[in-house]
């Protein structure tokens, strides 16, 4: 049993949620994508391509903004 539990510690490690999208009080949203193994990634915002800058961890983030109140669609690309 203990060794079954350390086996799923160390997975849910691995595939620890990522927080996106992050809603901040200054009306700013930080996107986050965990793609350790891509080369590049841009937040696709209605239209609007923006670059997402990639961290040591392989999380890409994103913050724009500050944007007023509304529903707005987005995806990674």
């Amino acid at each position: 049993r203990v060794f079954l539990i350390l086996v799923a510690g160390l997975a849910a490690a691995q595939t620890q949620a990522v927080l996106s999208p992050e809603v901040h009080t200054d009306r700013r949203v930080t996107f986050r994508l965990r793609a350790p193994n891509a080369q590049q990634v841009v937040v696709n915002r209605e239209g609007v391509r923006l670059p997402m800058t990639k961290g040591e961890d392989g999380i890409w983030t994103l913050t724009a903004g500050p944007l007023e109140p509304d529903l707005y669609g987005y995806s990674f690309v």
